[in-house]
């Protein structure tokens, strides 16, 4: 599985913008998380077709990195994420 870390300034429609061209490449977004940084937004998409994704953002020229993920579902319970990580660890 792949997500693009996408950096957009901090204004009003950024988002949108970004998302927008994704879904016209007819790429669903199965995950998304973002943050502000002062002036700046970091958005991280993970996308259901990753070369529709890939291909519209190089199209548009809007930079992204492009990094491997494993996702995990844990159960919605206390708890959850500190036994995964102790496997992990």
């Amino acid at each position: 599985m792949k997500d693009f870390s996408i950096r957009l300034p901090h204004r009003s429609g950024g988002l949108a913008d970004g998302t927008n061209a994704i879904s016209l490449a007819s790429a669903n977004l199965k995950s998304v998380a973002a943050m502000s940084f002062g002036n700046e937004a970091l958005v991280r998409l993970i996308p259901d077709d990753v070369d529709a994704a890939r291909n519209v953002l190089r199209k548009r020229n809007v930079p992204f990195e492009e990094t491997d993920v494993t996702t995990v579902l844990l159960e919605n319970r206390a708890g959850s994420l500190t036994e995964l990580a102790t496997e992990l660890a």
